[in-house]
């Protein structure tokens, strides 16, 4: 006869050889002692399941008009099994110990000082991942990446405390530092919204509640209007507005042609300001099309086309050559030769002539040299603008043809 004897881990001695014998920083292992029993009720997974089941039972059941009681069985079915896989790893679990040391270097450095909720959430990602039971939505972005997290980890896990650069990096151990902070400072900016519009223009909507979008989004349009929303604003307004049609959120009636003005009030204060588009920005990737309407979908393709097109970099390359040419002549010929354009335009022109007018005799002389090596290169480049800059530089020989012309008359030689 034969008799099984179950192995039970010692879940506490577990969570402290990890926190004590991995090679870890001083001050990150006392966040990590502080946490202690938290850390051992996720990796122990000693959850009221049943009490998650009968929440479940009670906020949705109620609704039976609505929907289907089978199908809410179903759903029901579907969160026990769920919860039957919330995984024990150990190997998962000192994996999300030792990679969160860099997330907690990162968050201290941008002024974050009690991590704790940061800690728990990330771990508990990284167990549900490491279990196969994480699935990603292209059409709401990471809206409900957390979902079944959520459920797994009650009361722990927190998706306000894990940001998507995060995510990434657990799904696709790609660790993008730019995206990261700027996420970083979103979360700070989130957490000291205090307004209904400041809300609005931080949070996504099915994360406000009702009355601070009732107070707070009329103010919200006007800013839209005006162009005084950030480029990244301006999208989160967009998925807001589509997130209103899945949570059947009432939304006041919008001008869209007054939003189409706005963005294109901001891109313009984008070129003339010393202000920079991040590399790093919100979009809304193409297989999402479907799921906003043809006004949304526009105002976003002013967006997408002013950053694909690297329309920051032109203007601003072409302000620093009408700036540097009619200033400083020898800081132009070092500094202007390796940047990008997207046209010569007439403005450029201008300024060119004007340069080479006001140039002394070895300048001038150096000034046809100079201004072939930037322009020559163009001729077979597909982004510049043929149009605009032939026509410029048929202005510009007419113009030089002019001057040579007075120079002649009055017997002066370069």
């Amino acid at each position: 006869m034969q008799r099984v004897i179950h192995f039970v881990p010692d879940y506490e001695e577990i969570v402290s050889d990890t926190i004590e014998l991995m090679p870890l920083g001083i001050e990150y292992k006392g966040i990590l002692r502080k946490n202690k029993q938290s850390l051992v009720k996720i990796l122990s997974g000693e959850f009221n399941d049943s009490a998650i089941i009968e929440r479940y039972r009670i906020e949705n059941y109620k609704f039976g008009d609505n929907k289907k009681r089978e199908e809410y069985q179903k759903e029901e079915k579907n969160l026990r099994k769920l919860l039957e896989q919330r995984p024990h790893n150990v190997r998962s679990f000192k994996c999300a110990i030792q990679d969160f040391e860099r997330v907690y270097n990162k968050l201290v450095n941008a002024g974050i000082q009690d991590c704790s909720n940061w800690l728990l959430s990330f771990t508990c990602f990284m167990m549900a991942n490491k279990a196969g039971l994480i699935w990603e939505n292209s059409q709401y972005g990471n809206l409900f990446l957390y979902l079944d997290v959520e459920k797994l980890y009650p009361d722990v896990f927190n998706s306000n405390f894990i940001v998507n650069g995060f995510s990434e990096w657990i799904i696709h151990g790609e660790w993008n530092d730019e995206v990261i902070t700027k996420e970083i400072q979103l979360f700070l900016k989130k957490k000291n919204a205090a307004t209904p519009l400041e809300i609005l223009k931080t949070h996504n909507l099915p994360e406000v509640n009702e009355e601070i979008i009732d107070e707070g989004f009329k103010d919200l349009l006007v800013e839209a209007y005006e162009g005084k929303l950030s480029l990244d604003e301006y999208i989160l307004f967009l998925y807001n507005c589509c997130y209103s049609r899945s949570y059947d959120i009432d939304l006041p009636a919008i001008d869209w042609e007054n939003v189409r003005e706005g963005i294109n009030k901001q891109i313009k204060y984008l070129i003339n300001s010393e202000e920079k588009d991040s590399h790093s920005h919100m979009m809304i990737g193409d297989d999402s099309k479907e799921y906003f309407t043809e006004d949304e979908w526009s105002a976003y393709q002013i967006i997408k086309k002013f950053r694909d097109n690297d329309v920051w970099i032109y203007e601003k390359n072409k302000r620093l050559y009408i700036d540097l040419i009619s200033s400083d002549l020898n800081d132009a010929f070092r500094n202007l030769s390796n940047k990008r354009y997207k046209a010569f335009s007439v403005e450029m022109e201008s300024a060119t002539i004007n340069a080479f007018k006001n140039a002394d005799n070895m300048d001038k002389n150096h000034f046809s040299g100079w201004f072939v090596g930037i322009w020559g290169q163009y001729s077979d480049i597909e982004e510049i603008d043929k149009q605009i800059t032939t026509m410029a530089l048929k202005k510009l020989r007419e113009d030089l043809n002019s001057v040579m012309q007075n120079y002649k008359r009055k017997k002066i030689k370069i």
